[in-house]
């Protein structure tokens, strides 16, 4: 869909702003943006959360170890 250009500016040189194009609409919904903010997670927050976990499997683990022992 194309508009006739009309050149705001015109330096004499320059025509500033013939090649505009407004940003086009996209319509989004939340389950678009769920579905995107899943593909884009951050690797780092994830790498963060399962470090948290495995943190927490060790802990769990020597207490478990500690007490078997203290029997």
């Amino acid at each position: 869909m194309h508009k006739p250009t009309v050149t705001p500016y015109n330096t004499g040189k320059v025509l500033i702003g013939s090649r505009y194009e407004p940003p086009k609409y996209v319509e989004q919904s939340p389950h678009m943006l769920r579905l995107q903010r899943s593909l884009l997670e951050e690797t780092t927050e994830r790498r963060t959360v399962a470090a948290a976990d495995l943190a927490l499997y060790v802990v769990a683990a020597v207490a478990a170890v500690v007490i078997f022992l203290t029997r």
